[in-house]
């Protein structure tokens, strides 16, 4: 008994195509996060010196509670440049690959999605 994995011809103009507006769609949402994310830094920052001012503590200990915005252009670059040197029209992904490139569904993509939406939610 085999097992036969389920594969997708495409042309891979449209591919090249798919990853770029994915690609797009992040930077988009990257950019957002940058502007949020300073935002909340400032709003951590004019925090914490209140805070410095009203206890008199001359502690030096500061911790802020930041999460970074992630910036995927370069795997987004990786992807449509492997699919411009591909020599065949047609392309064949697999079923995980379709998901990974054309549904943006992948590590990568969903750290960056938890990561740009973080500050996002708080400031809508």
């Amino acid at each position: 008994m085999s097992i036969q994995t389920h594969v997708i011809e495409l042309p891979r103009k449209k591919l090249i195509s798919k990853i770029q507006k994915n690609k797009e769609v992040h930077i988009k949402a990257f950019r957002e996060a940058v502007k949020a994310y300073k935002i909340e830094v400032a709003k951590q920052l004019r925090s914490l010196a209140k805070l410095n001012k009203s206890d008199g503590n001359d502690s030096l200990d500061i911790e802020l509670d930041l999460v970074k915005p992630i910036d995927n252009r370069k795997h987004y670059n990786k992807l449509i440049q492997r699919y411009e040197w591909e020599i065949n029209e047609d392309v064949i992904l697999s079923h995980n690959e379709f998901n990974e490139y054309v549904l943006d569904e992948n590590h990568v993509s969903e750290q960056a999605n938890f990561s740009n939406t973080f500050y996002l939610d708080s400031t809508n």
